[in-house]
């Protein structure tokens, strides 16, 4: 099926055979049974019933749907809009997305902003503007340019990327964490490394493999991995690890660590246990003597 006018407009349901081409814009109740291919090179609204049931859809300019099932890709270049739960393979949209229910799919790339009312599943999220989650969200890989708030928890099975500040109500689960702003969770859990541009607040503390502080980093909440550095500037709290490592001017709560070196001017508000050795340069601030012990504290990640 192929319509050529500058729109058109289905008062009803719109169904085919074969694929469907507009050279306009199109208006329907709803698409169904379509077998094959939506294209509109113009805007695209289905304001009707709920489900559209097509392969893939490609349009021009801005997309209103009412959710729906798509097997193959949606390709928008403007907005898209779906009133309702949303599943897909690939999305792929030029401006920005804001879906009202779930959204299920594989790959995601949008050139503004994400936001979902619901919970988000998704194998790759690669989003230019920012991200707004409602539910939860899971995702193997999230790479956001603005900023990212989930109002539940947030779990990225692999790398979290994001150039702004992220915030998560709840949990926050992931491989690695780069994050160039701020970050601020109930409680965060990384297997590999977590590097921050700005701070990191979580009420139940923080753990991983590898923690770097960028400089002047402000951190609140408990801190605990296998290697902490902290750059020029930064005030941490209470620091658990094998290696911690504090720039020149830095200050901390307690530090519980296998090998500790502290910079200049690093001022500890709290006592040192160290395992193995330690290491004070000048005009260190300490309020107790540092103290070997054969069995440092732990906090529970539980």
């Amino acid at each position: 099926m192929e319509e050529g006018s500058s729109r058109l407009i289905v008062h009803g349901v719109l169904k085919s055979s074969s694929d469907v081409r507009v050279n306009g814009s199109l208006h329907a109740e709803r698409l169904e049974s379509i077998g094959g291919d939506v294209t509109v090179k113009g805007d695209l609204e289905i304001d009707g019933e709920y489900d559209v049931g097509v392969e893939s859809l490609a349009v021009g300019g801005t997309a209103k749907i009412c959710g729906g099932i798509f097997s193959s890709s949606i390709s928008i270049g403007g907005l898209l809009t779906s009133n309702g739960d949303i599943k897909f393979e690939d999305l792929n949209v030029g401006g920005r997305v804001e879906i009202f229910g779930n959204c299920e799919g594989r790959t995601v790339n949008v050139g503004g902003t994400f936001k979902v009312s619901d919970s988000t599943f998704l194998h790759d999220l690669n989003v230019g503007g920012g991200v707004w989650i409602g539910g939860g969200c899971e995702v193997e890989n999230m790479d956001v340019g603005g900023r990212v708030m989930v109002d539940k928890s947030l779990k990225v099975n692999g790398m979290l990327n994001v150039g702004g500040n992220v915030k998560v109500k709840g949990e926050l689960t992931c491989g690695d964490l780069d994050v160039g702003g701020g970050v601020e969770a109930s409680k965060l859990i990384s297997s590999g490394t977590v590097e921050i541009g700005g701070y990191m607040y979580t009420e139940k503390g923080a753990w991983a493999e590898k923690v770097i502080i960028r400089r002047r980093g402000r951190v609140k909440g408990s801190l605990s991995a296998k290697y902490i550095f902290a750059e020029r500037d930064s005030r941490l709290e209470d620091l658990y690890g094998g290696t911690i490592i504090l720039e020149d001017w830095c200050e901390a709560g307690n530090i519980y660590g296998e090998h500790v070196k502290l910079g200049r001017h690093c001022k500890i508000n709290g006592r040192i246990l160290y395992k193995y050795e330690v290491d004070l340069s000048s005009h260190v601030e300490l309020t107790y003597k540092p103290e070997k012990v054969d069995r440092l504290p732990q906090i529970d990640i539980t």
